[in-house]
């Protein structure tokens, strides 16, 4: 039996051609005949079946970093540090409040919406949401997890 390991220390990504040049990596990765890859900045690890299930055809190429943690009565997200960007949260009384995290994510980083209290996302017919600075963070400051840039709270406005 052999191993394969990669280790990459990317410190924060700059684009989104840096995220989908990681991802090609891990699926060549794959193909090469590893069983599985630890995305260590969210947690989460992934199986080459899932990953190819989840990110096979390049639509959402952020997703793979960031994962969610439900803390009951709110969701968060982790892993949103390795762009430079605070880590995210949004009530679980939302539609949809997984797919509104992702979304979040993706219109901060992919396109540049400033990730600062007071800043609106607009995703069309109608649905708008804020950002807003969150005081309490779900990981304490001495812990791997915590995310230096804070959490932002989206609000459905």
């Amino acid at each position: 039996m052999s191993n394969l390991t990669l280790y990459a220390s990317l410190g924060n990504v700059k684009s989104m051609n840096d995220v989908e040049m990681v991802n090609s990596a891990i699926s060549k990765m794959f193909a090469a005949g590893a069983i599985g890859v630890y995305m260590q900045q969210s947690g989460t690890a992934w199986t080459a079946d899932a990953f190819d299930d989840q990110f096979g055809d390049g639509e959402y190429p952020m997703d793979a970093w960031i994962n969610i943690i439900d803390s009951g009565e709110t969701l968060y997200t982790l892993g949103l540090a390795a762009f430079a960007l605070p880590d995210l949260c949004i009530s679980k009384t939302i539609e949809d409040p997984e797919e509104a995290l992702l979304m979040a994510a993706d219109s901060l980083f992919g396109d540049g919406i400033p990730a600062k209290s007071g800043s609106v996302i607009d995703w069309g017919d109608g649905e708008r949401y804020v950002l807003r600075q969150e005081t309490k963070t779900f990981f304490s400051k001495d812990a791997p997890e915590y995310n230096k840039q804070g959490v932002l709270r989206i609000v459905k406005k």
